[in-house]
């Protein structure tokens, strides 16, 4: 049975990573390199720059957010985490950057595994909450020649949704998945949620505002770097567009679950750039920045980042490296750097 469902998973990622590639290379058919030649080193020194940036107040997001579920890590190994958890996204087929990351939150940090999953979840939540609103207002700016418009209503059940998520639990539900063919995975998603809402329950009202606003920041920021590539390239593009498109692609690349969101948020800016009047060639250009910086980055920080705390991304598990080897030992697992400021 878990044969089968590894399968389709991989059938599944491997079709919309076809997709696609097959989209990108359709698009890059006329596509001149030399204008990703003439950019000069300190142009992509602005760029690199500005794909560090976001990291501060990511991380300082996620030191809030542990904050309000009462705990207080320091912001070092968080760090080390986030950037190893990225780097291992990078470095895989699949999507293990958030199970490594729960991992590492117990190993490194002592925080229980029901509590890093549910903080991972809390997190998860608000990114595609975030995403999705955003989204909504950048569909409605970007494609207005058409008279979409999203009444008030679609986006006051969107807020609505978020009630179920608080207040219905999970487990009641079962009974009923039992009756599924692949139960075991369902009913892990149960346990999954059942933790997140704890998490969101527990979790201090003004701590997840402030930790929604930063990962608002932070989403920004990667919007303000697609502004000032364009700028680079000689196009003037209003910024608010940039923040549009960073926004609707990495939703897309989000919801395809596509590691690194690879061929869906390249071809996703590609065509929302075009519409904006962007040339074919300067808009598969920023793209192409997009993905080399993003991954180069997010590679090298993370690899790092993954040999100080002894994670061999390419060769082993988190659970058989050389993590075991808390980097960070302390004698009392509720010391000043990581103790429960609530019961």
């Amino acid at each position: 049975m878990e044969i089968q469902i590894k399968i389709k998973r991989a059938t599944y990622v491997i079709l919309l990573f076809t997709i696609g590639i097959l989209l990108l290379y359709h698009l890059m058919k006329p596509f001149d390199l030399s204008i990703i030649r003439n950019l000069t080193v300190m142009n992509t020194a602005y760029i690199i720059i500005l794909s560090i940036i976001p990291i501060i107040p990511y991380i300082l997001g996620l030191r809030v957010l542990f904050f309000g579920i009462g705990y207080k890590p320091a912001i070092k190994p968080l760090y080390l985490i986030l950037t190893s958890s990225l780097a291992m996204d990078y470095t895989n087929p699949m999507k293990l950057g958030f199970p490594l990351r729960a991992y590492l939150y117990k190993k490194v940090l002592n925080i229980p595994l029901s509590v890093g999953t549910a903080s991972i979840g809390i997190e998860i939540f608000n990114q595609i909450f975030l995403l999705s609103i955003v989204s909504i207002f950048g569909i409605m700016d970007i494609f207005s020649e058409y008279g979409i418009k999203i009444p008030l209503a679609v986006i006051m059940t969107l807020l609505l949704l978020t009630c179920p998520i608080i207040f219905f639990k999970p487990m009641k539900l079962k009974k009923y998945t039992e009756k599924f063919p692949f139960k075991n995975v369902t009913n892990k998603f149960l346990e999954v949620g059942t933790r997140c809402q704890k998490g969101i329950r527990k979790a201090d009202k003004k701590s997840m505002l402030l930790f929604s606003f930063l990962l608002f920041v932070t989403q920004v920021l990667h919007g303000i770097r697609l502004f000032v590539i364009l700028a680079i390239l000689g196009i003037e593009i209003n910024p608010v567009h940039c923040v549009y498109i960073h926004f609707i692609s990495t939703l897309i690349a989000t919801i395809s679950m596509i590691p690194m969101g690879l061929g869906t948020r390249d071809a996703s800016i590609v065509l929302l750039l075009m519409k904006l009047g962007v040339p074919n060639e300067i808009a598969i250009s920023v793209a192409l920045i997009e993905r080399v910086v993003i991954t180069g980055t997010s590679f090298i920080l993370g690899s790092i980042s993954a040999s100080v705390l002894g994670i061999r991304l390419f060769t082993e598990s988190p659970e058989n490296s050389d993590s075991n080897k808390n980097p960070y030992p302390s004698k009392n697992p509720n010391s000043s750097k990581n103790q429960i400021i609530k019961p």
